[in-house]
């Protein structure tokens, strides 16, 4: 990193910089805690591929809301409930996804259901 102040300076002038240092602190907090948040994810969502999709998510909201975090207190549950909100919205996509329930598809293929076209029509079409 440079010592030219023209490169450290930012648009919050001090407030920005105590800033950015919170954020690296908590970020590496972040990296320090990485494994035991992986874990309590994927004891929650199986899928190894959405795990690490939420744990991305998880840095990406730890990082954004870094001043928020309290230095001192638990990191790691702190990122723990990050963590389950984040997979609550998962679940809440995948339920908006699922095109039908179960009960409207049953209850849809308990009526008979009529035929697409009559064949008397096909038979006066063929004469």
């Amino acid at each position: 990193m440079s010592n030219d102040p023209q490169f450290n300076a930012s648009p919050e002038g001090d407030l920005g910089s105590l800033s950015s240092e919170k954020t690296m602190r908590v970020q590496q907090l972040f990296v320090k805690h990485q494994l035991g948040l992986r874990a309590f994810i994927l004891s929650l969502e199986p899928n190894f591929t959405d795990a690490e999709d939420l744990l991305q998510e998880v840095f990406l909201v730890v990082t954004r809301k870094a001043n928020e975090f309290e230095e001192g207190t638990n990191f790691f549950a702190w990122a723990c409930t990050i963590a389950r909100f984040k997979l609550l919205e998962l679940l809440r996509r995948r339920a908006r996804s699922q095109a039908l329930s179960e009960e409207v598809i049953e209850a849809l293929c308990s009526v008979e259901p009529e035929p697409l076209f009559d064949d008397s029509r096909v038979a006066i079409l063929q004469q």
